[in-house]
Parts: structure tokens; sequence; C-alpha cells
């Protein structure tokens, strides 16, 4: 119903503030704010299938992805869209197929009844959602992808869901990181898993399924640190440049 290529951004490779983010809101307000788009999703609003801030959720399938939205049905507006896709292996850090990332997310600004801190919100009530073992980052972020995934980390581990750093960029030594304090949250997330550059893609930041086992998540034999022993080994130095032949398999990870 709607096209929105998140993997152009991986292109460009230019992934934090150096996105012109203005330009693309104004683009998809266009898109996501046009009657007839309204009219499509709201013909598909059969599948309710979470509720955040008392607003109801809708799942529909498109192509490889999945798209979660709200709808205004006393105005003819879409609410809210968030596309989902399927995290493939990140260079063998996760079996394939076990986890989703949120590759695209767009809310209306005006929107008076969405409540605080919804798009977190949501994040967390997917992370819980069904068959979803794990939510990942996406392998590139704007600005505002990232406050968004600082604050759903720090609201996810208040509630008491694992949470985890992943580096698997090829100049990095493969492990998972735990995360236990807000302090590991707001010292590492920027600029040491998300920054400027291509070899920031294979770092990432995931939640688990409460109760689900980390073992059905990550390869065998991928050790599972803490922060300190991270310190310690200097794991959170910079990753040198992917070659051309690193980035090519980076953009492989996005189906379009």
């Amino acid at each position: 119903m709607v096209e929105i290529k998140a993997k152009q951004r991986l292109y460009s490779a230019e992934l934090l503030p150096e996105v012109d983010t203005q330009d693309l809101t104004s683009k998809w307000n266009e898109t996501f704010l046009d009657k007839q788009t309204y009219q499509n999703y709201k013909n598909c609003a059969t599948d309710k299938v979470l509720t955040v801030n008392g607003n109801d959720i809708y799942l529909v399938k498109e192509g490889n992805y999945y798209v979660y939205y709200s709808l205004d049905f006393t105005e003819p507006y879409l609410n809210f869209y968030s596309k989902v896709g399927i995290v493939k292996d990140r260079r063998k850090l996760f079996i394939s197929g076990a986890g989703r990332y949120q590759s695209a997310v767009w809310r209306r600004l005006d929107w008076r009844n969405r409540g605080e801190n919804f798009v977190p919100k949501f994040l967390y009530a997917l992370s819980q959602f069904n068959n979803i073992k794990v939510l990942v980052t996406d392998m590139l972020q704007t600005k505002y992808g990232m406050d968004m995934w600082i604050k759903f980390l720090s609201y996810a581990l208040s509630k008491g869901l694992d949470c985890y750093y992943g580096l698997s960029s090829p100049s990095d030594k493969k492990c998972v990181i735990k995360i236990e304090t807000q302090h590991d949250i707001f010292s590492f997330y920027n600029r040491k898993i998300v920054h400027q550059g291509p070899a920031y893609s294979y770092r990432c930041a995931f939640v688990l399924h409460k109760g689900q086992s980390l073992d059905q998540i990550i390869f065998p034999e991928i050790p599972v640190l803490t922060v300190k022993e991270a310190l310690e080994k200097n794991l959170f130095r910079r990753p040198r440049r992917l070659r051309e032949h690193e980035i090519e398999q980076r953009n492989s990870e996005y189906d379009k």
C-alpha cells in the first residue's frame, strides 16, 4: 500500500544527524496524510494486535515486512506507522530469522491522544508480542531513531527486560554485552554503538522477549560480557572502515 524504502539510507551511510530528516519527514507526511492512504489502511484494519496508551494498533503484512499502524476513525488520518522487518544474521551474530527490527517509523505530529512516550512504549509492547523473540536496532538510525531507542532501552530496563549490545563489525571481537544500568545506556549507546559510518551498521542494541533464552537468539560460543569486562578489553574502540565487499554484504541485509 505504501512503499517506504529504508534501504536507501544504507548507500549514503551517513547515518545520524547528517541525514536530512526534515526533508524525509516532509515527504513522509505527504504520503501518510493522504486520504487514500488512510482509506487503504482502514480497509485492512481487522486485525487489532496491540493497544498502546489506549490506542489500538493494527497489523498488515506488506511483502517481507510487517506494518503496525493506528488510525483516527473520527478524522480520515493515519496516526502512526511502523515498518518492521526480519533480522538476518548481522555477520553471524544472530540466528537468522529470530528477531525483528523497525526499519521505519512515523507518527502524526498533531495526534492529540497518543499519550506520553508513545513510540518507546510501542516498541516495548512489540518486543513482547507473540512470536517476537528479540527486538533489534536497525542497521542505520537517524538522530530521532537514536533518541527513540535510548528511551526504549531505558524503559525496557526499568520493566525488568534483558537488554544487550551486540558487536559484530569485521574488526570487532564479536560479543554480546549485558546492559545492567541506566548508565550503561546513556554512556555507551550514543557514539559507541550508534555513530556515523558504515562500520557501525554491525553494532546494535537488542531487547529480549521476557523469559526468552539468549541461547536461542545468538550463535553458539559468542561470549556474553559485562560492560566492565568490555571496557577492560577495549571492545568499544572505533571499528575500522568497511571494505567494498563488506558494504555490499551489509546492503544485502535489506530486502529492498
